[in-house]
């Protein structure tokens, strides 16, 4: 007898049936409940639960797997090795390679294409689901119009079919085909006879099943089916796959009695609103609600995905508070693949406990990176971005600082391909930089051996590779890569860090991993054994594997959230339901036909008995289904949420339950996220950390400070987070000031600039040592270093022997010149330097020009008496060179300046010698009292200064002073090195186009007012030589760029004083975001510590 029982969700199916086991139980018959996979442990837990010890012994829980099992334990053809999804899609991937070129319309694309392995594998599973074997493909091939698009699918996937079953069946079982076998079996063995059997919580049932179920219905006593419709010809839009099953199970057991029991009633809501909507959700006549409101259903609108998330993490925090248990709550959502890493982090936030039913992503698994990183390594010829991620996998032996210090390193030069093979690195860190400073010494030792770190391993790994002949010599080659790189050990350790941090489930999902790695090297050998495969064919392999594999874990904890998707998820008892993700499109979702049949393929196979899978209007009925079966889900709450926004941004409408449910509770209040009080989010210190952050503006949060001191680190919380985000008033303490900077400051121009400009600037680059990561481009920057080598290298030459030969022809000029370029590129990038065609052409244009300044400075010393003395002489480094000045300050400490200047040029007149300092600058630079009182450009000054005020008796004399000699200031100069730029209205010659050329050089700065010096610098007292001077008619010089002795004097002490000031500032541990602002320019606008700036107002002034 069968026995029917309608019933819509949550009308008490499963109790009426525990209901009749109860009478069952008491007599001596036999009971079988099968149920779905999903169900099994908490319908046995139920069973555990009302039935006593002895009954239970009578009735035993299965679901279409475990019932196959248990027939061929009883009567044989049990198997131990079925094949799994991954050795499934290993199979089929495989299979459709091979046959590949006999294929019409389903040819393998790319190696790492899966997609069309996936497509057939759901075929081959449905077709095996409904009864529908190869043979039966080839027979209505026959009857279809050749040449038709569905005669060629038809075809190929005969053929794929046929290949693939045998394939799996050389090395494996198949455990779709086990209802098949147990129907077999069950035809000549009477295993359920005298039982009675019960079939519960079915939403559908495939044709394999269905004709299983027949069977078993012969062989029965009694059968009941309950199935979740009202009636069986209820016309409600998402009842139309049910109402399909019904009929096809009523046709399959016509010719056994039956009977219907139908449960009108929701025994599940404990409330009169829960009931209404479960009922008339889909009754589109039905009217409103007529009875008073309890607040069971709650609607909120969020802004985005997360936002709604910690709205949701909001509500349940409330619902603890108020006596609720985590595992009365239940998160649905359509699809949790768009919620995760965003709903996960905002429950572990609010310190809530909860457990997704769904799989783990494993490539994002440090292990998976690792292996699959060392194959792409291999297979794109060593390029960066598979280095770092391999690198970064944190099985490579190299913590995570040298990591990030080699990743800047090979990024600022761009290194790929082979040069990962060069014997050791040697272009500095800092770009195209002659000067190779001391962090950028220690970046280079890190980066050489970072990559000896990681190249030996992985090269002795692809020489094995290579030597490989199949795929098992591959596998082993692979192990025995993971055993050298002491995986083992380190998955060991990773598992016990985790279990000391309580973390106890990505203990259990790092162990599996690792030994699911070592199933599935195994499981390549064993099925491709021989089989020859390239790397890139090896690296597709396993990356398919670790797509279709799990190692999802079983809840932890018995008190914790369920999350799941609305399509697999069975809540079971809880209390409160929240429905997520409920906007247009997305729950209900939109049906996409991405099958191998289309629904007029699946047409023209019903009209030939080939039943498979609903069309796309049944899978829309069934969305309306698995929205109306979350929306019945709950005993007492209810709880819809949608957002604005998708988690990329873009706007996005609220699903049509939304306006069903208002069509029914036309009173019920929705919530937007503007209405929700923050002090509503703050339950526990880190979300307190979040909201009271977004509050700080606010002129009342005196109530949101009480609730967040009741917390145990409350009250640092809000002393933490009441520091204002804008501060321009920063300052250091004098401990730490006295560690940075100890008694003696000792400061170069550019960070006394850096100061000077902005002090929040100056303590992230030089103390807390923050710098813009780039790559090694020739910059303008750069350009200043070339030109300075390229002259110094130049100067030095034609000075080596004491003095000055000015006598070089053209090529003679040239000829140093290379030679100084090609030592330059040597120094900075090694004895195999490589460039690229841009930078070549720029080294080619800065040679030209080189050659124009060497030829221009050559000109000048032609008419001068001065002589370049030293070259990149250091000032107060020690090694040789000349003393700094020394200031004293305040507190009794001193601050002076270092740095190098880049010429020197003396000229020696009554036992006393002149100094001038030449820079060589890359742009205009003119000298500035403004900028002298600021603390700006002061170097030259300075050189100049601690030359001629700093030096001791030998000193001056090693510099060229007679016995009571003095050092003068004979001025500070800048010569440009930019490329002049000349124009001509008529045809010149070579001689003079070089004649306008070197016209357009000039100096600037500041010289000693003397007459007998200033002829001594160019005898012509040429205005372009000597600082823009006017050689009047009347004898004199005027200039606003020349001053007395007494001048120089005077801004000696204007530097002092300057010095000191800013120096007493740094002491005193002023690091205030207030840039100094001169005329016109934006300071803020491209600094690059914007982003960790704490101002954004500018000051005139420091």
């Amino acid at each position: 007898m069968i026995h029917f029982i309608y019933g819509a969700s949550g009308s008490g199916k499963t109790h009426t049936v525990f209901k009749y086991i109860q009478s069952d139980l008491t007599s001596d018959k036999k009971v079988f409940l099968i149920v779905p996979e999903q169900e099994t442990v908490a319908i046995e837990r139920e069973a555990v639960s009302r039935f006593p010890t002895s009954a239970q012994l009578k009735l035993e829980v299965l679901n279409f797997s475990r019932l196959c099992n248990t027939v061929f334990r009883k009567y044989g053809g049990l198997s131990y090795n079925f094949a799994t999804k991954p050795q499934k899609s290993l199979i089929m991937w495989n299979t459709l390679r091979e046959l590949s070129p006999l294929l019409e319309e389903y040819r393998a694309g790319e190696v790492y294409d899966f997609s069309l392995t996936q497509k057939m594998l759901s075929a081959v599973a449905e077709l095996k689901a409904y009864c529908i074997s190869p043979t039966k493909l080839e027979a209505a091939c026959n009857q279809i119009e050749q040449n038709s698009e569905l005669y060629k699918k038809l075809r190929d996937i005969s053929l794929v079919y046929s290949a693939y079953i045998s394939s799996v069946g050389e090395h494996f079982a198949d455990n779709t085909d086990d209802i098949s076998k147990a129907l077999e079996i069950l035809k000549y063995e009477n295993f359920f006879e005298g039982s009675t059997v019960y079939l519960d919580s079915f939403a559908g049932f495939t044709r394999q099943e269905i004709e299983l179920i027949s069977r078993i219905a012969i062989l029965c006593d009694d059968m009941y089916i309950t199935l979740p419709i009202t009636t069986p010809n209820d016309n409600s839009i998402h009842y139309e796959s049910l109402r399909a099953t019904v009929h096809k199970l009523k046709k399959s057991l016509a010719d056994i009695p039956c009977d219907e029991i139908f449960l009108s009633e929701n025994r599940r809501a404990d409330n009169g609103e829960l009931k209404y909507l479960s009922q008339n959700i889909w009754n589109f006549e039905a009217s409103a609600y007529d009875k008073e409101t309890c607040g069971a259903i709650s609607l909120y609108i969020c802004d985005t995905p997360y936002s709604e998330s910690d709205t949701v993490s909001s509500i349940i925090s409330k619902e603890i508070q108020n006596g609720s248990r985590y595992s009365d709550i239940a998160i649905i959502v359509r699809d949790i693949e768009k919620y995760r890493g965003i709903l996960d982090c905002s429950l572990s936030k609010y310190g809530i406990p909860y457990f997704m039913s769904e799989k783990t992503d494993l490539m994002s698994k440090p292990l998976v990176k690792f292996l699959l990183g060392a194959l792409k390594i291999k297979e794109n010829h060593w390029r960066a971005a598979d280095v770092i991620a391999h690198l970064k996998s944190g099985f490579c032996d190299v913590d995570t600082y040298d990591a990030d210090i080699f990743e800047e390193y090979i990024s600022t030069w761009r290194i790929n391909g082979n040069r990962f093979f060069e014997e050791k690195w040697t272009m500095n860190p800092d770009g195209y930089s002659a000067i190779l400073t001391s962090r950028g010494e220690k970046i280079l030792k890190c980066a050489n051996a970072v990559k000896s770190a990681v190249v030996s391993p992985l090269s002795l790994y692809f020489t094995k590779l290579d030597a490989s002949e199949n795929a098992k010599e591959m596998c082993s080659a692979t192990l025995e890569f993971l055993k050298n790189a002491n995986v083992t050990e380190k998955v060991r350790t990773s598992c016990a860090n985790h279990l000391h941090a309580g973390d106890r489930k990505s203990a259990d999902e790092d162990m599996k991993l690792y030994h699911l790695i070592l199933n599935i090297l195994y499981d390549l050998s064993n099925i491709f054994g021989d089989k020859s495969f390239t790397v890139e064919e090896f690296s597709a392999a396993l990356l398919l594997v670790f797509s279709e594999s799990d190692i999802g874990t079983i809840p932890t904890s018995a008190d914790e959230v369920l999350i799941g998707s609305a399509s697999m998820l069975r809540t079971g008892k809880i209390k409160t339901a929240i429905v997520m993700g409920l906007n247009e499109g997305e729950f209900p979702a939109s049906i996409k036909d991405n099958g191998i049949f289309t629904d007029s393929d699946k047409a023209v196979l019903e009209e030939l008995d080939l039943s498979i899978s609903a069309d796309s209007g049944t899978k829309t009925s069934e969305e309306l289904f698995f929205l109306y079966r979350a929306l019945s889900s709950s005993q007492s709450k209810l709880v819809l949420t949608a957002s604005a926004l998708s988690s990329d941004g873009a706007s996005q409408r609220q699903s049509l339950v939304f306006d069903r449910v208002y069509k029914l509770f036309p009173t019920l209040k929705l919530t937007k996220e503007s209405d929700i009080h923050p002090k509503d989010k703050i339950w526990n210190s880190e979300s307190a950390k979040e909201h009271f952050a977004k509050m700080r503006d606010r002129d009342n949060t005196s109530e949101i400070e009480e609730i967040i001191r009741t917390f145990k680190d409350g009250n640092m919380i809000i002393d933490r987070l009441s520091i204002p985000l804008s501060q321009k008033d920063c300052s250091v303490s004098p401990e730490i000031i006295k560690k940075i900077f100890g008694q003696r400051l000792s400061l170069t121009q550019s960070r006394l600039e850096k100061y000077v400009l902005c002090g929040f600037d100056y303590y992230c680059s030089y103390v807390l040592g923050l710098r813009e990561s780039k790559r090694a481009v020739f910059q303008l920057n750069d350009i200043g270093t070339f030109i300075h080598y390229i002259l110094e290298s130049f100067m030095k030459e034609i000075t080596k022997d004491g003095t000055l030969n000015l006598s070089l022809s053209n090529d003679e000029l040239d000829s140093i010149l290379s030679k100084c370029v090609k030592n330059y590129l040597f120094e900075l990038l090694g004895e195999d330097y490589a460039i690229s065609g841009r930078t070549k052409h720029l080294f080619l244009r800065l040679h030209k020009l080189s050659f124009m300044i060497a030829k221009n400075l050559l000109d000048e010393f032609k008419e001068s008496d001065f002589f370049p003395s030293y070259f990149e002489l250091k000032v107060g480094m020690g090694d040789g060179g000349i003393k700094a000045l020394e200031f004293k300050l305040d507190d009794g400490s001193t601050v002076s300046l270092r740095g190098i200047a880049d010429r020197i040029d003396t000229y020696k007149k009554d036992g006393n010698v002149y100094i001038r300092v030449v820079d060589y600058k890359t742009g205009s630079k003119e000298f500035s009292f403004d900028d002298l009182k600021d603390g700006l450009n002061t170097q030259l000054l300075i050189y100049l200064f601690s030359i001629c005020y700093a030096q001791s008796d030998d000193k001056k004399a090693e510099l060229g002073c007679d016995a009571g000699g003095d050092l003068i200031p004979a001025g500070i100069q800048y010569l440009s090195s930019n490329a002049p730029v000349v124009s001509v209205e008529r045809f010149c010659e070579g001689d003079e186009v070089e004649k306008m050329i070197q016209n357009e050089f000039s100096r600037s700065g500041l010289l000693l007012s003397e007459s007998d010096i200033l002829t001594a610098m160019n005898h012509k007292l040429d205005a372009k030589i000597v600082s823009k001077i006017k050689n009047n008619d009347d004898g004199t010089i005027t200039g606003k760029n020349i001053v007395s002795a007494k001048g120089f004097e005077e801004i000696y002490s204007m530097l002092e004083e300057t010095i000191v000031r800013v120096a007493q500032s740094m002491r005193d541990g002023k690091a205030n975001a207030i840039p100094l602002k001169k005329g016109e320019n934006a300071p803020c606008r491209y600094c690059k510590m914007k982003s960790v700036c704490r101002a954004s107002v500018c000051k005139s002034k420091i």
